[in-house]
């Protein structure tokens, strides 16, 4: 008779602690604002691309100090920009091949101011729509749309 009895009260204590309410332990708390940043650089499966529109580091600068601050690009003597791991660089501007000399096409970059470029492109595996030898590289500057 104990034996029944101690059953039904331990099964019946059990229900009368599961029924009672707990509080809710997760706190909520408001959003004052969410801010969105684009994504700076992108790495394609032929090119690697620097949003320059998105990043701070234009003001000031000209477009031959951005590229020379773009990863994959180094410059030795200040004239001539190498991709790394190809022979020579050819640039490009709005997808259009540059017709300009070495001195020329330095001149405009370092004249350009950073703030026109929308993006820059360093297509290390160049396409067929790109009229280049296989060991060279393509730096794409893409200017702002006026």
């Amino acid at each position: 008779m104990k034996t029944p009895i101690l059953i039904a009260a331990i099964f019946f204590s059990g229900l009368t602690f599961a029924q009672e309410k707990k509080q809710d332990s997760v706190k909520t708390k408001t959003i004052e604002g969410v801010t969105m940043t684009k994504q700076v650089f992108k790495k394609q499966s032929d090119r690697f691309v620097y949003d320059v529109a998105a990043s701070p580091v234009t003001k000031g600068n000209t477009t031959f100090d951005l590229l020379k601050q773009t990863p994959l690009l180094s410059t030795t003597d200040d004239k001539t920009l190498k991709i790394v791991g190809k022979n020579n660089a050819v640039i490009y501007i709005n997808g259009r091949k540059t017709n300009m000399d070495a001195e020329s096409l330095t001149q405009f970059l370092k004249n350009t101011p950073a703030e026109n470029i929308q993006k820059i492109e360093v297509i290390t595996v160049p396409g067929s729509e790109y009229q280049v030898e296989s060991s060279d590289g393509i730096i794409n500057i893409v200017l702002k749309k006026k």
